[in-house]
């Protein structure tokens, strides 16, 4: 019985310190995407929308015109008819 409960609670452990990683890469990479958003905007002061929300949709606005500027029609990268 010992042993499965030292079994079970090493498990917990070992998923919620990969919860635990993987919570900090996200936070990290919202961080990330906000300085390269700032860096493509321009801004050198605080400001702006920095929620999840607001840096997804900007970068999906972002994504969406650079495919426009390369002449693509959207994420599946499918070529503009000339």
């Amino acid at each position: 019985m010992e042993e499965k409960k030292r079994k079970y609670e090493e498990e917990i452990g070992t998923i919620l310190r990969r919860v635990m990683e993987v919570s900090y890469l996200r936070k990290k990479n919202t961080e990330k995407l906000g300085a390269i958003l700032k860096g493509v905007r321009g801004e050198k002061q605080e400001g702006g929308d920095n929620s999840p929300d607001g840096l997804v949709s900007e970068y999906t606005e972002l994504k969406t015109r650079i495919f426009q500027n390369l002449g693509v029609v959207d994420s599946k990268h499918k070529s503009v008819p000339k």
